[in-house]
């Protein structure tokens, strides 16, 4: 069985374009590098990386990692349903 992550260390090309503060063009460069760690999984939105695999390849290429905005990850937008799936009730 897959080793489990938590959310909030998982990222896409998104934030590795604020982490490694490069562009998108630059970061589909770098993860085509036979170096660059390997996705935990693909989603139709794109790849999914372990941020911890990230940091420890930056350490060893001894590149500087930006931090991630202190809202991240997002919250739920506000039209979206309460995790708990209640919509509509009240307490």
């Amino acid at each position: 069985m897959p080793a489990t992550v938590k959310a909030d260390r998982l990222v896409g090309t998104s934030e590795l374009q604020q982490i490694l503060g490069v562009t998108r063009q630059r970061i589909f460069q770098l993860v085509a590098g036979k170096d660059f760690p390997e996705p935990i999984t693909a989603l139709r939105m794109g790849q999914i990386w372990d941020l911890d695999a990230i940091r420890g390849w930056a350490t060893r290429t001894g590149r500087t990692l930006h931090e991630l905005p202190a809202e991240w990850p997002p919250a739920a937008s506000a039209g979206a349903p309460p995790r708990s799936g209640r919509t509509g009730q009240t307490s």
